[in-house]
């Protein structure tokens, strides 16, 4: 298994924060974003991660060659002279990642303890082409989950945008992504020519005759750092005992050897 972690953006509703730093190396906790996803990576057993990196290029490459948080290989994908967005990220590092079995994708401004084996179970037992973690929150956009979890469409709430895979349906529940998933090695071959395209409405593409199927996680910590009061509340919050003791769990005990 090898993992993907999508840090090349350009972290705009996180500025000030972002004006000098890629977003994968503002801290919290005493560490930075990415150091944190690639420990609670390594701390499940996946040994090699692919990094895409852009904003801030130079600075993000520079820590990931001398990181040493977690027992994990790191190679980069390097989208300096153009941002491809997600699916043209995966796209571009798809030779990286063939070989290793299922992708892991994992969005570098997430922190969640859900369990990444049971996703995996999930993906596995479904016998899908994607599994897609999802949580019932407040968010912006939401997946259009049908009662047997098979991502059905999508939504912008605040435009009435729909995108759907098949025929519009009524019975479907909204659901936000929660930045992480699984795909099969085989989803690498299905990509369109595009050099710059986002991975959503290609999936929604593909549930023409694949099964993208969605992981429900409701329970436990789930937070997305994408602005400055989110990154305040969870630096005010880990540093409390309860923080202190949900970021242990988080990184599982993981200790340099």
């Amino acid at each position: 298994m090898i993992a993907m972690v999508l840090a090349a953006g350009l972290g705009t509703r996180l500025r000030p924060y972002t004006d000098h730093v890629p977003k994968a190396l503002v801290e919290i906790g005493g560490l930075p974003l990415i150091d944190h996803i690639l420990i609670r990576l390594a701390s499940f057993g996946i040994q090699e991660a692919i990094v895409n990196v852009h904003h801030h290029a130079p600075m993000l490459i520079r820590h990931l060659e001398r990181q040493q948080v977690a027992d994990i290989h790191v190679r980069i994908s390097d989208e300096s002279p153009d941002l491809l967005d997600t699916g043209g990220a995966l796209r571009q590092a798809a030779a990286m990642l063939k070989g290793h079995g299922d992708i892991l994708v994992h969005n570098a401004d997430v922190l969640s303890d859900l369990d990444l084996r049971a996703l995996h179970q999930a993906h596995t037992n479904g016998g899908n082409a994607v599994t897609l973690a999802v949580r019932s929150r407040k968010s912006g956009r939401y997946l259009l989950v049908s009662r047997d979890g098979a991502l059905q469409g999508w939504t912008n709430a605040s435009t009435g945008e729909y995108l759907w895979a098949n025929e519009p349906q009524d019975a479907c529940q909204p659901l936000a992504f929660s930045g992480i998933h699984f795909l099969s090695e085989r989803v690498l071959d299905l990509f369109p020519d595009e050099v710059r395209f986002p991975l959503l409405p290609h999936y929604l593409r593909l549930a023409h005759g694949l099964v993208i199927g969605t992981w429900r996680h409701d329970e436990g910590q789930w937070t997305d750092l994408g602005r400055p009061e989110d990154l305040q509340n969870m630096r005010d919050w880990l540093s409390s005992v309860q923080g202190q003791d949900w970021i242990k769990k988080y990184h599982r005990g993981w200790s340099p050897s």
